[in-house]
């Protein structure tokens, strides 16, 4: 490690050489002793594919507050890769590029760290269980394998309920049309649209059809096949690189009274003029799965706090959005 170090050096002062391991555990001593550590707290770090780890003060408690932030803070707020995928995950404008991030923030989690679908403490449960009874073995397999399946027959119910819910709100307006996609199946993402017949209709060859070619209300996953990663925004018909001057000029005049009515940051690509993510501690379905499936057979009741956080967090937004909408696209 210090070879690298010196080679790095050698080509330029301002660097920093991230050391990635599994479990946040350092280099060997003779790869590189202590002795020489404190001359390279500038330009050197470990970090855990996953979880971040008591080995990682070893390397950081003698760091200078802000000897990294030319590096983005990488010893600071990121405690592992899977960490700054994500953050960087929700800062992506690009569809492409911010899939591959989820994926490979997917990854190491699922190969080198602890399911996001438990805590520690019952992951280490099960994991002496299953070691001291091997003879479930085979069960724990086969319910790893079931788990996909399961996660969305709990999900498509719930989504659907969820949609239901939003559209009791809108009882009056008769006007407004929904397409819903409760399912992964297909190409990984469930969504709900809404939109009212009463706004401009585009017409262009690579035109969203869900919404006959308007824009709606978007809310959806942009996790992959997982039931993460929630947003909700103001979806154009038409991307925006094969916009016409005058639908680039509607999209710019929508976005700027989204960010005007509606506090929060002002989040927007190609797409979208404006979205959201919902908080990062309640974005994941999958560690609330008994949750939703008890709301969803329930229906109804004082107790169904995790759909009203959802469609209080659906409707804060859609409502501003829809009126500034129905002023800036109803038909002439």
């Amino acid at each position: 490690m210090l070879d690298y170090l010196k080679y790095l050096d050698k080509k330029s002062s301002d660097f920093l050489l991230v050391y990635l391991s599994s479990d946040g555990e350092g280099p060997s001593e003779s790869s590189f002793p202590k002795e020489n550590r404190d001359r390279w707290i500038k330009n050197f770090t470990v970090m855990a594919y996953t979880e971040s780890s008591d080995d990682l003060d070893e390397y950081q408690d003698t760091e200078d507050e802000s000897s990294n932030d030319q590096h983005n803070g990488a010893n600071q707020d990121v405690s592992s890769l899977s960490t700054w995928l994500k953050v960087c995950k929700e800062k992506c404008e690009v569809d492409r590029l911010r899939w591959f991030l989820g994926d490979a923030e997917n990854f190491c989690t699922k190969t080198f760290g602890i399911s996001k679908s438990s805590d520690n403490v019952e992951v280490q449960i099960v994991e002496s269980f299953l070691l001291e009874n091997p003879k479930y073995l085979n069960t724990a397999h086969a319910v790893k394998e079931a788990w996909p399946s399961v996660v969305n027959k709990v999900v498509e119910p719930f989504f659907q309920h969820f949609a239901d819910t939003i559209l009791v709100k809108l009882a009056e307006r008769k006007d407004i049309q929904r397409w819903i996609k409760p399912s992964f199946e297909g190409d990984g993402y469930i969504y709900l649209c809404l939109y009212s017949e009463n706004w401009i209709q585009y017409e262009h060859p690579d035109r969203c059809d869900d919404t006959d070619g308007r824009y709606c209300i978007y809310f959806g996953n942009d996790s992959k096949n997982k039931p993460d990663w929630w947003h909700v925004g103001v979806r154009s018909p038409i991307e925006k690189t094969n916009m016409n001057d005058v639908e680039k000029t509607r999209f710019k005049i929508i976005k700027e009274r989204l960010d005007q009515e509606i506090p929060g940051k002002e989040n927007d690509h190609r797409w979208f003029p404006r979205y959201e993510y919902v908080d990062s501690k309640k974005r994941d379905w999958e560690p609330n799965l008994e949750t939703l499936l008890d709301e969803t057979n329930r229906k109804k009741g004082d107790d169904s706090k995790f759909t009203e956080y959802y469609v209080n967090f659906f409707w804060e937004f859609a409502d501003k959005a829809i009126g500034i909408l129905d002023e800036i696209e109803k038909h002439p």
